[in-house]
């Protein structure tokens, strides 16, 4: 099985109407405020408040979905789910696949804009 690209590139332009200043706003918006999401997820996640984590772990979700991130749209998506499901054990696991997703994503990002 091949690895998961952390975005579609393809798929964000044709949403975006190959729109390459609003991508570009995108891009630079996400890598602006993706450590400040992470540590309130992470935050959220240490202290067991499931509420926190399930909301913060919601926006990290729609943020992927604009970038048409399947990998950390499905990481915080289980993170959400097993926070909405009081799965107080399984909160670390999905954190530190967020995180993983997260930093990939970014590292793409970066990537592209240099």
């Amino acid at each position: 099985m091949r690895p998961v690209a952390p975005f579609d590139v393809a798929d964000v332009r044709r949403r975006l109407g190959d729109d390459d200043p609003l991508i570009t706003e995108l891009f630079h918006l996400f890598l602006d405020t993706y450590r400040a999401h992470v540590t309130a997820i992470a935050a959220a996640v240490a202290s067991r408040d499931l509420a926190a984590t399930r909301d913060t772990a919601h926006l990290m979700k729609s943020d992927a979905g604009t970038l048409c991130a399947a990998a950390l749209i499905a990481a915080a998506a289980a993170l959400e789910d097993a926070a909405e499901r009081g799965e107080i054990a399984a909160l670390d696991r999905h954190f530190t696949r967020l995180a993983r997703e997260v930093e990939a994503l970014a590292t793409q990002l970066r990537d592209l804009m240099a």
